[in-house]
């Protein structure tokens, strides 16, 4: 029996030792797509976590000469392998970064710091060596406007032209149409900047930009012919000083050859052979954004750039005093609407002197070309006739002023609260009228602006009478 047991005990302690994983102490590894490239044309870079589960997202280095941004991640795998009966088991973490070069030389990829597993990892810096692109009179960008200067708020349309000369081939005598040279177009590796919602608006809808064939003067002055691609947006700076249009850089793979296939589905169809990368920074139009002057500015703006007009509508117009009244207000212009807010209401003199307003802002609906804003007002006296005007102010550039409108008053009927006081009940029934009512707000209480407390606590003393009397001396009389 003891043989037995003692064979238990190596054989579980067998079993345990082939079913038990390897633990592993946790690591950081680093991969790069390239260790060469060139300027404006970015290489991708992944951060491996091996065997620790990140306490939160690895802070993004400084890169001097370049941009880094995260654009992938996290990510999580796991390997389980078995070699000799031992249980290997390894779970990773990885994050990619795009990294742009933005001069020629050396660049150095500092190290990250990742916390996993109760330490502090660090990764080994990186180099990477970066050439000038010579796009030479094969490619143009520039970002174009018709308007020289624009206040901070104000509409501007502008419009991106790529420049991208045909690639022809003298051997099989070929010429690149416009959308063989569109694809040449790196639309991962290139930075679009503002126009980015634009492009991937048509994207959303097949669609693409189509270029056109134009001439234009090459750096030697030459005119040569040239695909012009355009992408339009519109923009509302909102910083001001030279217009700022966000990263924007475009690659192209320059086809330097062409050959005939050898593949099976496709023999002897033209394939490109080789390809040289394109990288250039647009021209900017020199457009300046300028502040909204301060000088006459209404107490009530609100920053709205453009041209307005507002209108105003309320719901119920005859109410008592202290019923609520909901006032709505439409505004239209040719603004940015989404970010336009409402007359400061809270602070409208002419509105808080006859109407309590509650302090809350309002957060409007834009529908269309107009924002609706909604707020619920009381009226505090049965002697208001009317809400008045409501003014709303709006900076006019192509004025270059300010300019206020209003709504048109609306009338209204306002009758006296319907709590009256207990003492004022029997007058109301024989169809006399309550004397006018303005509303006082009391603190709290389930009877708070009642006007008759005093009348009805008064009313509330027992006097007894013969009545109470007899019934009260009765049960003792019957008893004797």
């Amino acid at each position: 029996m003891r043989w037995i047991r003692f064979h238990d005990v190596i054989l579980v302690l067998a079993i345990f030792s082939l079913t038990t994983s390897t633990l592993r102490a946790a690591n950081v590894l680093v991969e790069m797509s390239s260790r060469e490239t060139y300027v404006g044309v970015p290489i991708v870079l992944r951060l491996i976590v091996e065997d620790g589960e990140p306490e939160e997202p690895p802070a993004v280095p400084t890169v001097e000469g370049g941009t880094i941004r995260l654009s992938g991640g996290p990510a999580r795998s796991s390997q389980t392998s078995i070699i000799n009966g031992r249980v290997s088991q390894s779970i990773s973490v990885s994050y990619q970064y795009q990294i742009v070069p933005q001069r020629p030389g050396r660049l150095t990829i500092p190290s990250f710091e990742v916390k996993a597993a109760g330490q502090t990892l660090k990764s080994q810096p990186q180099i990477i060596i970066v050439s000038k692109s010579e796009t030479g009179d094969l490619l143009f960008v520039e970002v174009q406007s018709g308007r020289k200067s624009v206040y901070v708020g104000e509409p501007l349309e502008i419009a991106l032209q790529i420049w991208l000369k045909p690639y022809q081939d003298r051997d099989f005598q070929f010429r690149f149409r416009e959308e063989h040279m569109w694809g040449q177009i790196d639309l991962q590796a290139s930075q679009w900047g503002v126009f980015a919602e634009s492009l991937q608006r048509m994207f959303n809808q097949r669609q693409r930009p189509v270029g056109r064939e134009v001439a234009r003067k090459d750096n030697q002055g030459d005119e040569q012919v040239y695909y012009l691609y355009e992408v339009s947006t519109t923009l509302w700076p909102e910083r001001v000083g030279p217009l700022d249009v966000g990263p924007l850089n475009i690659v192209v793979a320059y086809p330097t050859g062409l050959g005939r296939s050898r593949g099976v589905f496709d023999m002897g169809n033209l394939i490109i052979t080789g390809t040289r990368p394109l990288s250039v920074p647009p021209q900017v139009s020199d457009i300046q954004v300028k502040p909204v002057p301060t000088e006459g500015r209404p107490a009530y703006f609100r920053g709205a750039v453009g041209n307005y007009e507002v209108i105003a509508s309320a719901k119920p117009t005859e109410v008592s005093v202290g019923d609520p009244i909901t006032l709505l207000l439409t505004i239209t212009g040719s603004g940015r609407l989404e970010q336009l807010q409402p007359p400061p209401l809270p602070d409208l003199p002419e509105l808080t002197c006859g109407f309590k307003v509650p302090p809350d802002p309002l957060a409007g609906e834009v529908q269309g070309n107009a924002k609706h804003f909604s707020q619920s007002i009381r009226a505090v006296s049965d002697d208001i006739r009317e809400i008045p005007p409501i003014p709303f102010a709006y900076f006019d550039p192509q004025a270059g002023k300010f300019v206020t409108v209003r709504t048109a008053p609306i009338p209204i009927r306002v009758k006296p609260a319907d709590k009256l006081a207990a003492g004022q009940v029997v007058d109301a029934a024989a169809g006399a009228r309550p004397a006018a009512r303005t509303l006082t707000e009391v603190s709290g209480g389930i009877l708070a602006n009642y006007t008759g407390m005093d009348e009805v606590l008064a009313q509330q003393t027992l006097r007894p009478g013969w009545v109470w009397g007899l019934f009260g001396g009765l049960p003792p009389l019957f008893f004797g």
